[in-house]
């Protein structure tokens, strides 16, 4: 498990998840804006930051919310390949 400047980097063998956090304050504006913040860094980790062993493995992108964001966003974080939990 690896963290900074990562939320969560976990390799085990040849899979891995890597997972961004984020917090929303409720209002539409956070939220369209915690969505880019969280589509940019995974790709950008994912493309520049990886570990060494992370580069073999397949790594799966996850955008993880405090609670449920709109369908819209969800389908385009599913669309550039980034799963979306919340809890």
């Amino acid at each position: 498990m690896y963290e900074m400047p990562f939320d969560a980097l976990v390799v085990m063998q040849n899979a891995g998840l890597l997972v961004e956090v984020k917090t929303l304050d409720g209002t539409e504006t956070d939220e369209r804006d915690r969505v880019r913040d969280a589509c940019a860094q995974l790709l950008y980790y994912h493309a520049f930051l990886l570990p060494a062993l992370a580069t073999r493995a397949s790594i799966r992108l996850i955008a993880c919310f405090e609670r449920q964001i709109t369908d819209d966003h969800v389908r385009w974080l599913n669309q550039q390949n980034i799963a979306v939990i919340w809890e």
